[in-house]
């Protein structure tokens, strides 16, 4: 499984690598050029918190998402994709339009782990073929013309994923120092791969046990993994422990689970609206507690008591977390029509998570479709086709070789975790990064 050392890129493909990498970064710059001028389209729902984290955070505010005083503490985001806004609003002032044109770099540069990550386990040729898929990707394009952490996370966690397997193959210290460092450092740009060092270091203690090395080895070099990864977080975490009296990552957990999670499995059952559901629930978290709740204890709360209720009607969650998972692949619709027309309908927001609920009626479905223009409508043609070719070539992948120590299951596992985590509240936006493991694992198609 672990033996990359035969795989050595060619010249030819390292210049055919260089024109897919101009090719990615001049897509990427169209698209933000084009939606530049237009702050409405690329700045809403989470991106208007980013902005005002980055916003306080320049103005000495703190952490805070208010708009005004008093600043207190927030406890929902996690620190690095507000600090990188923060930085580039210190050097350009707020220019929020900079972050798109920094964005359409990185998601380029994740082309080029891409390719070298194929590279590494394949072949050089395998590896450009992952790198264009990566390069074309419609929804990997039009996030990176969004305020949204996702293309920054995606670099991250692609880069943790190269640093991986370069420590699974060589088993240095140096790479399992790297490899959990920036996995943590990913982890606090989006709370998604906070579970993921678990899979990592089994990984690695089944590789250290596959060279027969010794025990005391095998517990240091996973002790070390899981240490590092979590002195990386412990200053968030212990900044949320002064600030709230409690020592987590973030408060989404435990909200998320409420909304999403809860109330919507509850939603199936009655039929009654999900958010007059959770407005109920919101109500009977604060009365668990004789002291009014801040927001990391209300999550800690939330989370407790939407376990309970996710165990009264465990079949409703599976159905609405197995939804939620699916929309992880689905083509998006409203935050890319948004970013392309500018229109904003929220019929059009609710295609896929209607009919959880209740039935999507023929007519609502043909008067929400109808809302979107020609231009949406020809992003959709394009994604539609490439995720049929992407996720074609994958499955041929997989059924190709069935052993489960390769580096093809490596990569499945890797994309099952983050669809799953995603959970009900799942959104094809999460796919971002997913893509490029699944653009090297659909280059296996080329062995």
């Amino acid at each position: 499984m672990y033996d990359t050392s035969k795989q050595q890129p060619g010249s030819k493909y390292r210049k055919a690598l260089g024109l897919v990498f101009a090719v990615s970064l001049a897509l990427r710059l169209a698209l933000v050029i084009y939606v530049s001028p237009y702050p409405e389209r690329y700045i809403g729902a989470d991106a208007i918190g980013y902005d005002q984290l980055a916003m306080n955070l320049l103005a000495g505010n703190g952490f805070s998402m208010k708009s005004a005083p008093p600043y207190s503490p927030n406890n929902f985001r996690t620190p690095i994709y507000p600090l990188t806004l923060t930085l580039v609003y210190a050097v350009f002032g707020h220019k929020p339009a900079v972050i798109l044109f920094l964005q359409a770099i990185t998601g380029s540069l994740t082309i080029l782990l891409v390719y070298y990550i194929a590279n590494m386990i394949i072949s050089a040729k395998a590896g450009l073929l992952a790198a264009i898929l990566t390069a074309v990707s419609s929804h990997s394009i039009a996030y990176t013309a969004l305020l949204w952490s996702d293309t920054e996370y995606t670099l991250l966690i692609t880069l943790s994923i190269f640093l991986t397997i370069v420590m699974l193959t060589r088993l240095e210290l140096k790479w399992v120092l790297a490899s959990s460092f920036c996995l943590g450092i990913a982890t606090l740009t989006h709370p998604r791969s906070l579970y993921l060092p678990f899979l990592f270091v089994t990984l690695l203690m089944a590789t250290c046990i596959k060279k027969k090395l010794s025990i005391k080895q095998i517990a240091w070099h996973t002790v070390l993994y899981l240490l590092v990864f979590n002195l990386v977080l412990l200053p968030w975490r212990f900044r949320n422990y002064i600030n709230f009296g409690v020592p987590n990552l973030t408060s989404a957990s435990g909200i998320n689970m409420l909304y999403y999670g809860a109330a919507l499995a509850e939603a199936t059952q009655t039929g009654e609206s999900q958010w007059s559901i959770a407005e109920r629930y919101e109500t009977q978290v604060v009365q668990m507690s004789n002291t009014p709740l801040n927001e990391a204890e209300f999550s800690n709360k939330a989370l407790q008591f939407a376990l309970r209720k996710i165990a009264e009607r465990p079949w409703s969650y599976a159905r609405v977390h197995l939804i939620g998972t699916a929309k992880v692949f689905l083509p998006g619709t409203f935050a890319i029509n948004t970013l392309l027309t500018g229109h904003a309908d929220v019929n059009a927001a609710e295609i896929y998570s209607a009919f959880i609920v209740a039935p999507f009626s023929r007519t609502s479905l043909v008067e929400a479709l109808s809302t979107f223009s020609a231009l949406f409508w020809g992003y959709m043609a394009f994604a539609i086709l490439y995720l049929i070719l992407a996720y074609g070539l994958a499955l041929c992948s997989i059924l190709t070789d069935f052993r489960l120590l390769s580096w093809r299951w490596f990569l499945v596992s890797i994309i099952a975790y983050l669809a799953v985590v995603a959970g009900p509240a799942g959104s094809p936006r999460f796919r971002v990064a997913i893509m490029p493991t699944l653009c090297v694992l659909a280059s296996y198609s080329l062995t």
